[in-house]
């Protein structure tokens, strides 16, 4: 599933490709439903709709023009590129094309991501924003402590509280694991249990991870691509994630994996306490 890295180089190339003010006079969908039903007249509503500027909010891409929103989850393979018309054999599910001439596809071969319009005034109080916490990024926007102190108050195991999008959005399970190897945090100990200055280190690495992935462009794990085709490499320099087996690239210990509430986790037994 493509995380917020993923997602942020997306919205990144997006930004390259959409004239500012480009308007939409087209949309086209295919006859395959995604996650959830198109909002009603979904195609006819876009047309005429101005893209101000790209955003990312969490996971979701935000197409914002004057007074709404054209949002879009991309789910577990989603992915925007540009070609002049659907080809159904490929999995394109929608064909946005603009006055400029650009036109966009967005392929899904699994059907899991999913889109709204909404007014801008009504997006913070949506069934897709309501529930989400901080942004972690840009770093100096973040308020650290007020994490630390929702990360404290949680029982669970802190890569299950990590990971929750009430306490900070997008720090999904490869970028969970990272950042806690860089803090030195043994995945499974309850949060509670930690002091606030490990959970601040905590904090401050997984906006360091996910700075650094964004810049090496996202993760290439199953089929992600940004809206250019192209494939991350920040998977080059994993230090944890995916390696059960082999040694820490600290003290050679052989790293460990198991499954932590459903996902696959990976640590240093000797590096995180």
């Amino acid at each position: 599933m493509p995380e917020l890295p993923e997602v942020e180089t997306v919205m990144r190339g997006l930004q390259n490709l959409i004239p500012t003010l480009d308007v939409i006079e087209e949309v086209k969908l295919s006859q395959k439903q995604l996650r959830f039903p198109y909002p009603k007249k979904f195609a006819k509503s876009l047309e005429g709709f101005a893209v101000e500027k790209l955003e990312r909010r969490s996971k979701y891409l935000q197409f914002v023009g004057r007074d709404r929103v054209l949002l879009n989850h991309l789910g577990m393979t989603g992915n925007w590129r540009e070609a002049p018309e659907l080809s159904p054999e490929e999995h394109d599910h929608v064909l946005i094309r603009f006055k400029s001439g650009l036109s966009l596809v967005y392929n899904d071969v699994r059907r899991f991501g999913y889109f709204d319009f909404l007014k801008r005034s009504e997006l913070a109080d949506s069934r897709w924003f309501q529930h989400l916490g901080p942004e972690p990024l840009p770093a100096e926007n973040l308020d650290v402590g007020a994490v630390v102190e929702t990360m404290k108050s949680r029982k669970a195991a802190i890569k299950t509280v990590i990971m929750d999008a009430k306490v900070l959005v997008g720090v999904g399970n490869i970028y969970a694991s990272e950042a806690l190897f860089r803090a030195g945090i043994r995945p499974q100990r309850p949060a509670n249990k930690i002091s606030r200055e490990r959970l601040r280190v905590l904090v401050e690495s997984a906006q360091q991870v996910l700075g650094e992935a964004i810049e090496s462009g996202g993760s290439t794990i199953k089929n992600f691509k940004d809206s250019g085709g192209s494939s991350g490499y920040f998977q080059t320099r994993l230090q944890v994630y995916g390696r059960s087996g082999e040694p820490c690239v600290t003290c050679s210990s052989e790293l460990k994996s198991e499954m932590l509430m459903g996902r696959n986790t990976f640590w240093c037994p000797k590096c995180q306490s």
